[in-house]
């Protein structure tokens, strides 16, 4: 006689199915036995059939459930750590060149920049900076 199997971790079904489905990307599914496949939060992703979601890296982000990739922040913005759900502005005073950084390096003396600049610029006569 048939038995019935459990499905694998990653994997679901919906009762009298043949096979198991595996979970979409951008869900997850950690025990086996599951009926169903759960999203991944903000923050985090995951590829076809997961057991787990990964965080985003830093200098990268999800804003939304259910990503399947994360995004990389833009030039002028930064992203300090893993599982970022935004990117932040460069403050005042620092830069970002480059996207899908995690920090803003600060601008070199005699040199100076706006919130979220992507370089910095002389400072003007009359003023000086000495970072």
């Amino acid at each position: 006689s048939a038995t019935c199997v459990d499905c694998n971790p990653g994997y679901f079904s919906l009762g009298g199915q043949p096979d198991c489905t595996s979970c979409e990307s951008g869900k997850m599914t950690s025990g086996s036995k599951s009926s169903s496949c759960a999203s991944c939060p903000v923050g985090k992703y995951s590829g076809e059939a997961a057991t787990y979601c990964l965080d985003c890296a830093i200098g990268y982000f999800a804003p939304f459930e259910q990503t399947t990739e994360c995004e990389i922040c833009s030039v002028g913005t930064f992203s300090p750590s893993t599982g970022s759900v935004e990117c932040t502005a460069c403050p005042e005073g620092k830069y970002g060149e480059v996207e899908g950084s995690g920090s803003c390096p600060v601008c070199p003396a005699g040199k100076s920049s706006t919130v979220q600049s992507v370089s910095c610029g002389n400072c003007e006569a009359g003023k000086y900076s000495d970072s």
